[in-house]
């Protein structure tokens, strides 16, 4: 023991002899016990998935009101709200295996962690808060009322799309789950109705509980379906009478699905060939065939028609065909006639391969 009084540790105790003679130089006080900061970081976007972000050691700290008491540890008292995982000093701990006394950490003199401390956030606009208390030099430790915030924004990535011609498109019906009051605008000007939209570039606005402000974009075009069409005919030289495999391909080119139904129009010439359509065949000829995706109408006195039934849409960039064998009788001539594919919505007319 140094002077009376002191010896020389600021622990908050003495060590004095029991006896009837007083103890000079000892002044009795209270310790108080360190106080911590609380800290909330910049917003930055959410890295999603399983990618943790570093928590600055300055975002901790805390202040210690004794004299000559310094902060020397703090304690996270609970795992992280929002967070998919906590990395300290080298282990990576998750709610799963989060120790229930909590994680203590060394210090400096500030209050600030010695070892790396790391977060990976869930998904989304989420705040992440880190609860912790401090501990100083003479073992007086505070409450669990330090915390550190880390706001994270989630990004957003719309999906161009495109309509038909007198269609419209619902704008609410890309909007991220979970987030309301987002607004929409054209330019300058706000969206009367973000449920019924034409083509048009739509720019859209959100404020998330967090504060997060998202921003995204999305560009609504014009659907136009293309349609090449495609014929082969076999025998491809024809003498007498015989009998001729037939196979129409139709291909999407544009790259835009269906607007309406697809009907493919061949002028009916029954004096020189006549033929059974097989709606369930797969092959005809040895070629194979999707007649089953085509309805075939024998019906109009001028065409023979047929309509892609395959699906509720022709897909984009798809092709689909059918064929059939028919009877070809040369002794009734006559000029070579056009076939011509009609997309029953903008009945344009595309002129393709002439049969004989």
């Amino acid at each position: 023991m140094g002077a009376p009084g002191d010896d020389g540790t600021p622990d908050g105790s003495q060590t004095v002899v029991v006896g009837t003679n007083d103890v000079p130089d000892n002044d009795f006080s209270i310790q108080q016990p360190p106080t911590p900061d609380t800290f909330v970081e910049p917003t930055q976007p959410n890295p999603g998935g399983m990618t943790s972000v570093p928590v600055d050691p300055t975002d901790f700290g805390g202040t210690d009101p004794s004299t000559g008491g310094q902060i020397d540890e703090l304690h996270i008292c609970a795992f992280p709200s929002n967070a998919e995982s906590i990395t300290i000093n080298g282990t990576t701990y998750t709610s799963a295996n989060w120790p229930a006394a909590g994680v203590t950490i060394p210090t400096n003199a500030a209050g600030e962690p010695t070892q790396a401390i790391s977060v990976n956030p869930i998904d989304g606009s989420v705040t992440v808060g880190i609860p912790y208390s401090v501990t100083d030099n003479g073992d007086a430790t505070s409450s669990c009322t330090g915390m550190v915030e880390l706001p994270f924004c989630e990004s957003i990535t719309f999906t161009d799309d495109a309509v038909c011609t007198g269609d419209v498109f619902d704008l609410t019906s890309v909007e991220p789950a979970g987030l309301t009051g987002g607004v929409w605008t054209e330019g300058a000007a706000a969206v009367a109705d973000a449920t019924a939209v034409d083509a048009g570039t739509y720019d859209y606005s959100v404020t998330t509980a967090n504060g997060c402000t998202i921003t995204s974009s999305i560009v609504i075009d014009t659907r136009i379906p293309d349609y090449t069409p495609t014929i082969t005919i076999a025998p491809s030289a024809i003498t007498g009478q015989s009998n001729v495999r037939v196979i129409v391909n139709i291909s999407e080119i544009a790259g835009d699905p269906s607007c309406s139904p697809i009907y493919v129009f061949i002028p009916k010439d029954v004096t020189r060939f006549n033929f059974t359509y097989e709606s369930a065949a797969t092959v005809v000829g040895g070629i194979g065939v999707e007649n089953a995706a085509w309805t075939y109408y024998s019906s109009n006195p001028v065409f023979h028609v047929w309509e892609y039934t395959g699906a509720a849409t022709f897909a984009a960039s798809n092709s689909s065909n059918f064929g059939f064998i028919g009877s070809y009788d040369p002794s009734n001539t006559g000029t070579g006639v056009d076939i011509p594919l009609v997309d029953q919505l903008s009945r344009q007319w595309h002129s393709w391969v002439a049969m004989y």
